[in-house]
């Protein structure tokens, strides 16, 4: 997408602009080593720093096999443990937090008035599909089936890149 090919360009862009780097055949271990140490300092997590060595050593690779480089010369960054710097740690809702969280979304919707797509019903149906913000927001009507009660993903829509049919709940 757009975002993911703006993200790896700011990543270059970053790396290269605090080398100074002007060639291709100056990214070597040791600036990209203070680059991404820079980035660390700067505060950014473990996750973060190796997800800006892997866009840098992605474009080395893409340069590498259209004879822009002849080898890699940052093959030997090394990667950052991950589970010593957790910054997020993901949970599921409990059943008391799910339910104050419609309850609050309700209250929302009335207040709201239908100027907008009800919230209790898009967290719902998040909630019992395991769909994605942006799957939920590409569901038609053609796509849901009452008679299986089944909810079919289309190939363009799923992050599986896949044909999928998720059961409803009654």
């Amino acid at each position: 997408s757009k975002v993911t090919i703006g993200v790896k360009k700011a990543h270059l862009c970053d790396m290269i602009e605090f080398t100074k780097t002007r060639k291709l055949s100056e990214i070597n271990t040791d600036s990209v080593n203070q680059f991404l140490q820079n980035i660390r300092n700067d505060g950014y997590s473990a996750r973060t720093v190796n997800h800006h060595r892997s866009n840098i050593i992605a474009f080395v690779n893409w340069c590498i096999k259209n004879g822009r480089l002849s080898h890699n010369l940052i093959s030997s960054v090394p990667k950052l443990n991950e589970e010593e710097d957790r910054r997020r740690i993901r949970r599921a809702l409990t059943d008391a937090e799910f339910a104050r969280l419609l309850e609050v979304a309700s209250e929302q919707d009335i207040k709201n008035k239908g100027k907008y797509v009800s919230r209790y019903i898009v967290y719902l149906t998040a909630a019992l599909t395991g769909l994605r913000r942006n799957e939920l927001k590409q569901i038609t009507w053609a796509d849901i089936d009452l008679d299986t009660k089944t909810l079919r993903v289309i190939v363009k829509v799923g992050k599986s890149k896949r044909e999928d049919f998720v059961p409803l709940h009654t």
